[in-house]
C-alpha cells in the first residue's frame, strides 16, 4: 500500500477530488465512481504539491526524489507535462 499524500476536494464539478501518493500517481475522483475518472502516472508526490486551476483542466504538479520539479499538465492530454 502506498501513502496518500495531498487530497483536495472541488464541490459540485466533475472532478470531485484528487488524490496524490507515492505510487506516482496522480488520481482524480467523482464520488459517483468507486474508480478514478483520469490520472497521471510517472510523478512521485510528496508532501502537498499538488493543484488545480478553477478551470479544472490545468494542474500543477511538484516532483518528488526523482527531481521532477515543477510541471503543468492539461487534463485533456495527460500524456505528459505542458
Amino acid at each position: 500500500m502506498q501513502r496518500i499524500n495531498t487530497v483536495k476536494f472541488y464541490p459540485g464539478s466533475d472532478v470531485n477530488f484528487y488524490s496524490g501518493s507515492w505510487d506516482q500517481k496522480v488520481k482524480f475522483w467523482s464520488t459517483k465512481q468507486k474508480l478514478p475518472i483520469n490520472q497521471i502516472d510517472g510523478v512521485q508526490i510528496c508532501g502537498d504539491t499538488v493543484d488545480m486551476d478553477l478551470d479544472l483542466k490545468t494542474v500543477v504538479l511538484g516532483g518528488g526524489t526523482a527531481g521532477e520539479g515543477i510541471q503543468i499538465w492539461d487534463l485533456r492530454k495527460t500524456t505528459g507535462p505542458i
